[in-house]
């Protein structure tokens, strides 16, 4: 096998890519991923990332790596809005038995500057992009450009000392974590409490403790974020939105949109929409200032 040297039970695949192109007002939702990881190419723009509770600015040319388990979240720069390439990462199991299922330690800094070796790596992911649009992706080819990726990140990283402490409390990052994943359920404290088998005072009490936000305002956030993605990215209906992030009557969810958001669903989409740009109209790697070649941290 292809990198039997380095990997064992196969290769790592990619779960999921996608770029996001028109980012001027979202702020992603903390949220975190078990047993994948996610790399993040800035192709152009900033904004701040939050990682293990602690902010990074980003701008283009940088380049991340979210490992499992670490809570994150990122939002653009008002004026400056970051162009972003997200691949997530799945069946990582090295040969190497030191930190076998990650690519890099989960303490490292997570951001490489730009440099040279960034904007490879930024390559490397949008040719991966192109692949998995096909119709049937040939998944194959598609492992062997991420494996050389993954390894040089391996290497690269290992020569860094551990920048922070892993914040976790697995309790509340359970719940947060199955927020996240059943966002469009009908999810309240007490079928929270019915699936914890905790109760749900201690449930309202722990997660706001550890993330300054009620489980359910939580889940709020959540959906309407989603619900902006979906506004500018496809072109589904008012209704058909309202059903995918949790809401059965597209009135109650306009209205709600327009409580929280200030703008009512069809006004947001006309206002983002017509800004937003294909893939093709875009000229994907801007990187307009000097490379450097190391972590911030």
């Amino acid at each position: 096998m292809l990198f039997q040297e380095y990997f064992q039970n196969g290769l790592p695949s990619v779960v999921r890519i996608h770029l996001d192109f028109n980012l001027t007002d979202q702020a992603y939702t903390f949220h975190l991923h078990r047993e994948v990881t996610e790399l993040v190419y800035v192709a152009s723009g900033s904004g701040i990332y939050m990682i293990n509770r602690q902010p990074f600015s980003v701008e283009a040319g940088d380049f991340l790596v979210i490992e499992s388990g670490i809570l994150h979240a990122g939002a653009s720069s008002p004026h400056n809005p970051m162009k972003t390439l997200a691949a997530v990462i799945s069946n990582v199991h090295w040969r190497n038995p030191t930190l076998p299922n990650y690519i890099i330690d989960p303490r490292a800094c997570p951001v490489m500057k730009a440099s040279p070796r960034t904007q490879y790596f930024g390559s490397a992911l949008m040719e991966l992009w192109r692949i998995y649009q096909q119709p049937e992706p040939d998944t194959e080819i598609g492992q062997v450009i991420l494996a050389p990726l993954l390894i040089m990140l391996r290497k690269y990283a290992a020569a860094e000392q551990p920048f922070y402490a892993v914040q976790d409390n697995p309790a509340a990052s359970k719940i947060l974590e199955y927020l996240y994943q059943h966002y469009n359920e009908n999810i309240t404290l007490e079928s929270l409490s019915s699936h914890f088998y905790i109760s749900s005072g201690h449930i309202n009490h722990l997660f706001q403790k550890e993330y300054q936000i009620s489980p359910i305002n939580y889940l709020i956030d959540v959906r309407f974020s989603k619900a902006k993605a979906f506004l500018i990215n496809t072109d589904l209906s008012i209704s058909e939105i309202a059903g995918h992030v949790g809401y059965s009557n597209p009135a109650h969810f306009t209205k709600l949109f327009m409580k929280r958001i200030g703008y009512s669903p069809n006004d947001y989409r006309m206002l983002h929409k017509n800004s937003s740009q294909s893939p093709e109209q875009t000229r994907f790697f801007q990187t307009e200032r000097p490379p450097s070649d190391g972590f911030p941290c």
